[in-house]
């Protein structure tokens, strides 16, 4: 079923060739870069020399951030995975639109000859995707004790500040919480379910201070319950 929510899709700009190609150049801001750290140091240890299935990819930051020995990445945009394949030529993209059941299906399809994967994962994307089928999908394609880290914005994105990328309602969903998250993960038949908090520190503190106080901070915030943070991981395990 399609799991309620007030938004249906990935915001126009990132469909478009330009800003695709502008897309990385934009997240350059001194919170984005101590963002980006963070997220490394949470999938590196899962994503490195692994089987790796990455939906909504855009120009394939989970990528960039890690070493999979391989590399499926999934998006909507024709335009982002031409990006993504100017950088990372060995990935096998798979162009389809997970808000629709045609799209899990063609997706299911394209993967079936590449499973098991050892690690599916979402950045920054997760808000985007309304559909439960997509969450079964990814424990269908997982091994044994694979992992999903799924992540998205949270309802108080809406107060950041955001690079021109950002398209103001379209960043953020009211209804993607740490809450519904965790459950729909559990609801797919992940275990060993936590919802993960990855920043709760406002833009205008972070910009202000130097890059090791603005990142001890960020990181400090970690230990703050995720429904105060603007964006989050789900991470769960297959049984």
């Amino acid at each position: 079923g399609r799991l309620q929510s007030s938004k249906n899709a990935t915001p126009a700009p990132y469909s478009n060739p330009k800003s695709a190609k502008d897309y990385d150049d934009w997240y350059t801001r001194q919170v984005d870069l101590i963002e980006n750290e963070m997220m490394e140091n949470l999938i590196s240890p899962l994503a490195d020399c692994s089987a790796l299935m990455d939906l909504g990819a855009g120009t394939g930051l989970v990528a960039d951030l890690t070493e999979p020995f391989f590399y499926a990445a999934v998006d909507q945009s024709e335009a982002m995975l031409q990006e993504l394949s100017g950088k990372h030529p060995g990935a096998f993209t798979v162009l389809t639109d997970l808000n629709t059941e045609a799209g899990i299906t063609h997706l299911a399809k394209q993967v079936e000859p590449l499973k098991p994967f050892d690690l599916v994962t979402s950045l920054w994307t997760a808000h985007y995707i309304h559909q439960q089928g997509v969450y079964e999908m990814m424990l269908e394609s997982l091994a044994s004790g694979g992992t999903v880290l799924f992540h998205g914005n949270f309802p108080r994105r809406k107060a950041r500040r955001e690079p021109p990328a950002g398209s103001d309602d379209k960043e953020w969903d009211p209804l993607f919480t740490p809450k519904t998250l965790k459950a729909a993960l559990l609801k797919a038949g992940f275990t060993d379910v936590k919802v993960r908090g990855m920043n709760a520190i406002p833009d205008w503190v972070t910009e202000h201070l130097p890059y090791w106080a603005a990142k001890k901070i960020m990181k400090w915030s970690q230990y703050i319950p995720a429904r105060f943070h603007y964006h989050g991981a789900g991470i769960g395990r297959k049984p």
